[in-house]
C-alpha cells in the first residue's frame, strides 16, 4: 500500500442523468471505499469492492424513493466492478450492464501471457483521490511470484452471477474485449446479451 492523495480526473464513465432521469430512473454514483471522502483505503477491484458494492445496493434499496430494484451500468472501471458486485449476489440487484470491462485484470491486462505490463495501472493510480492509502496494484503485479491468493481474488467467478446481463464489447479496445467475451461465455444466466461494436461504447451510452 502507498499513502498519497492523487488528483481528480474529469472523465465520467457512468450513465448520463440528463438521458436517464427523464425516463424515470434515479442515477446514483457511489464513491468506493477510500475514494474522495469515503473512509478506508482504495482497492483495485477484487472481492473487497464486490462486498462494498453489495452493501451499497442493499442500503439504497431501503430508501423511500427506491422501488427495491437496482441495476448497475457503466464503462471501464464501472463495468469491471459490476462483475465483482454481482458475484456477491445482493438480493436487490435486478440486472447489470457492464459496457466494456475486463474481468480478470491480472491475466487479461497486467500480466497477459505472464509478461508484466504495469504502465496502465500506474496511470490509473494517478487519477484516484482519497484521504488514506491506495492499493499498489502495479507493485503486486511485479512480485515474483505474485501471491496466488491475490491473483485469485482479482478474477471474477462468473458462475456466481445470477442476474440478467447486457455486456458491451468493441473491436476498438484491447483492454476490455477479452473480459467481456469471457463474461458472456461463463455467465450461466439464460438472459444474457453481448453487443459487439466497432466503436468504444463509452461514447454511445455514457457521459464523457
Amino acid at each position: 500500500m502507498k499513502a498519497e492523495v492523487e488528483p481528480l480526473t474529469n472523465h465520467n464513465f457512468s450513465l448520463d442523468p440528463a438521458e436517464w432521469v427523464p425516463r424515470g430512473y434515479a442515477i446514483v454514483n457511489v464513491d468506493p471505499r477510500g475514494v474522495n471522502n469515503s473512509s478506508g483505503n482504495i482497492h483495485f477491484w477484487g472481492s473487497t469492492e464486490g462486498r462494498d458494492g453489495h452493501d451499497a445496493i442493499e442500503e439504497l434499496a431501503k430508501l423511500p424513493w427506491c422501488s427495491g430494484k437496482l441495476a448497475l451500468a457503466g464503462n471501464s472501471w464501472l463495468a469491471i466492478s459490476q462483475y465483482f458486485i454481482a458475484a456477491e449476489q445482493p438480493p436487490h440487484l435486478a440486472c447489470i450492464a457492464p459496457l466494456e470491462g475486463l474481468s480478470d485484470p491480472l491475466r487479461e491486462q497486467t500480466l497477459r501471457g505472464g509478461i508484466p505490463n504495469t504502465a496502465f495501472n500506474e496511470w490509473v493510480a494517478t487519477m484516484l483521490m482519497g484521504r488514506n492509502m491506495i492499493e499498489d496494484f502495479a507493485a503486486m503485479a511485479k512480485m515474483d511470484p505474485v501471491p496466488r491468493e491475490y491473483i485469485n481474488d482479482k478474477r471474477v467467478d462468473m458462475a456466481r452471477i445470477k442476474v440478467p446481463v447486457y455486456i458491451g464489447a468493441s473491436y476498438s479496445s484491447t483492454l476490455h474485449t477479452i473480459g467481456a467475451l469471457r463474461a458472456f461465455e461463463e455467465i450461466q444466466h439464460p438472459d444474457k446479451w453481448c453487443v459487439y461494436l466497432h466503436l468504444a461504447l463509452v461514447h454511445t451510452f455514457c457521459s464523457y
